[in-house]
């Protein structure tokens, strides 16, 4: 699966919940035992003797047959969004006006009359994320429109001093699409800061400052976070 985190000396404190002291008595010693100093104690020294001592100690291997049966059916649910040429249209506006001069030994032949590849829109995917997040911008999407009925539970919760309404997790990969999709938040919301956003520009401890005002705050009702973040996928 996706590993829980992001370097592997990291990995001394969730081990030393299950098997306190197997990697030593701090992480300092964990670092001096297995990493090099210098590479500032990022660089493994003994991978390999690393792995035999997990495997023997600590890991637990499931396969997939072996919890299927414990897992509930899956449900899935397909929501199309019917992409227009006027989202096209706006793409290519919104883009155009970000576009930089392409530097002749990267750019695409076509580069020059295409600002989509201009701005840094590369691939397929990206492009579609960018329609979708377009369409789901107009007024009568079913993104809108499960923002606004948010928006509209919260304040009726409010008034009465009930409860907040559960709160809503949007996730995205590419950065204009989170983009993209927090300007729909905000106006949705009506309130740029009811939308707590979550990517690679924030270091851990402002991530974990976050998560928190997105948990506790009444006011903060929608996380949009990129799947990238956090090195925990």
């Amino acid at each position: 699966g996706t590993p829980c985190t992001s370097r592997l000396a990291d990995m001394y404190h969730l081990l030393s919940l299950v098997r306190p002291g197997l990697l030593g008595a701090s992480k300092g010693d964990f670092r001096h035992s297995f990493f090099s100093s210098a590479s500032g104690g990022h660089v493994c020294r003994y991978p390999s003797q690393l792995e035999r001592v997990l495997h023997a100690f600590a890991m637990l291997r499931r396969t997939k047959a072996q919890v299927a049966a414990e897992l509930p059916p899956r449900n899935e649910l397909v929501v199309r969004v019917g992409v227009r040429r006027r989202h096209a249209d706006a793409l290519h506006g919104q883009l155009a006006e970000r576009q930089q001069p392409p530097d002749a030994a990267q750019a695409p032949p076509d580069a020059a009359a295409d600002p989509v590849s201009l701005a840094g829109v590369r691939t397929s995917a990206h492009r579609a994320g960018l329609l979708k997040a377009i369409a789901l911008h107009e007024s009568g999407s079913w993104l809108r429109v499960r923002l606004e009925a948010l928006r509209a539970a919260a304040d009726e919760a409010a008034r009465r001093g009930d409860s907040p309404p559960r709160k809503l997790l949007l996730f995205a990969h590419h950065i204009r699409v989170m983009d993209q999709l927090e300007v729909t938040a905000g106006e949705a919301l009506g309130d740029a800061e009811a939308c707590v956003r979550l990517d690679g520009t924030s270091d851990g401890p402002a991530k974990n400052a976050l998560i928190d005002r997105f948990r506790s705050e009444r006011r903060a009702l929608v996380a949009l976070v990129s799947t990238t973040a956090c090195g925990a996928g």
